[in-house]
């Protein structure tokens, strides 16, 4: 089991966590996603994950929403029996909150930690808690990639923590994150091939958007300069 150390883990670019970037990018064309943003719940129904609220899990249950999911937002349940994946999410959560903690979970499953757990638990070991921050830390790069995949928002210039927030349809905390983190981004030459491979799936939205994002400032431009003239034809500004 992979350790992190703290200075790994303060490192968002190193080369280990580049290798969960290109793991969500993966998954995202794989699965034929062509568009922000990104639907995690189509996701899930791809891959044939169960999807259940905590409140339709504690009527099912009887159990109360305490005692039906142990984490803040979501957790992943493992059947061994028949090899499934749940993912209970907290249903009552800020809307843009809902779709990080998905990404999040299908983190979990994707990169193996939820697998790793099990395995644990099978031979007797229990996780420190050091581990359990890690895969949380690498549940997160994951779902950042997933919902802000850096390839398509560097290519059209989308930095910004307002427009990522409102094309990517995350919360705010995590569009500050990303844009925090689009400052120092670094592409590995291993990077490349996937990295070009999603701009090819995104083309069609890359160049809607940016065609609007021209005529919007043709458009603001042109309001500016009319704004000028006027200035100039009337000094006092009666206009």
């Amino acid at each position: 089991m992979y350790l992190a150390t703290t200075t790994q883990k303060e490192n968002s670019l190193s080369p280990r966590y580049s290798l969960i970037r290109k793991t969500a990018w993966e998954l995202l064309c794989e699965a034929g996603v062509t568009l922000l943003p990104i639907d995690p719940y189509s996701l899930i129904q791809i891959h044939k994950w169960d999807l259940i609220s905590v409140g339709e899990l504690a009527k099912k249950t009887g159990f109360s929403r305490e005692e039906t999911i142990s984490s803040l937002d979501g957790e992943v349940k493992y059947c061994p029996k028949n090899c499934r994946y749940c993912i209970i999410y907290d249903e009552k959560a800020y809307e843009d909150r809902i779709p990080y903690s998905l990404g999040h979970e299908i983190g979990h499953i994707t990169l193996g930690h939820v697998l790793e757990l099990e395995q644990a638990k099978k031979n007797g070991y229990e996780l420190t808690n050091e581990q359990y921050d890690f895969f949380e830390f690498e549940a997160d790069i994951f779902s950042s990639e997933l919902l802000m995949p850096t390839p398509i928002l560097l290519e059209i210039d989308l930095i910004k923590p307002t427009i990522i927030k409102r094309y990517c349809g995350v919360s705010k905390q995590a569009a500050n994150t990303k844009a925090n983190f689009l400052k120092s981004y670094i592409a590995y030459k291993n990077d490349l091939e996937i990295t070009a491979k999603i701009k090819r799936q995104f083309r069609h939205f890359i160049n809607l958007y940016q065609k609007q994002y021209h005529l919007i400032n043709e458009e603001h431009y042109s309001v500016e300069e009319n704004e000028a003239a006027a200035t100039r034809d009337d000094p006092e500004g009666r206009f």
